[in-house]
């Protein structure tokens, strides 16, 4: 065991820094498929369509994935390929072909359309409830309390004057 004041040496220390080190993503077998994933762009929104037939078409193409090939697998929480956008960036759909180049022009070849999603008044009223369920009889909000102590703006930070007239926030 090493000690906190000495340094610890990395058995693949000189292989990482003159790049030589073998990483996952550097090794390709022989029959080796690639994948790559349409994205949302938006951050909240409805799949309203999505056509993969024009991903399939592209010679090199082995298979596409989609929310109705497996509608009850999630990740991190969500639907797998969900129809309901919950965040920017979130997969829609999956393209796996027989190289990494392929897989991403089959991808710019899905056919889909988002319809974005706005929040109402009635969706600020129930964040404004949900936080006010929050607040502690004591003042202090459910991060205060995780962390054990009242948050302090960061050096050269002004405090606004919500915060000033309601504490720290």
């Amino acid at each position: 065991m090493v000690s906190p004041t000495e340094f610890a040496t990395r058995a693949d220390a000189l292989e990482k820094v003159t790049g030589a080190a073998r990483y996952t993503a550097d090794v390709e077998l022989p029959g080796m498929l690639y994948a790559a994933i349409l994205r949302s762009p938006v951050a909240n929104g409805r799949v309203v369509s999505l056509d993969v037939a024009p991903a399939r078409a592209i010679s090199g193409v082995r298979g596409t994935v989609e929310h109705d090939d497996m509608p009850d697998t999630k990740l991190d929480g969500i639907r797998l390929f969900d129809r309901e956008v919950h965040y920017a960036g979130q997969p829609l759909a999956a393209v796996c072909a027989d190289s990494l180049e392929i897989a991403r022009q089959a991808v710019e070849r899905i056919h889909f359309a988002e319809g974005k999603l706005n929040f109402s008044r009635r969706d600020l009223d129930r964040a404004k409830a949900v936080e006010q369920d929050c607040a502690h009889a004591d003042g202090r909000d459910a991060a205060e309390l995780a962390f054990g102590r009242q948050r302090e703006p960061e050096v050269g930070q002004e405090q606004s004057q919500a915060e000033h007239h309601h504490g720290n926030l």
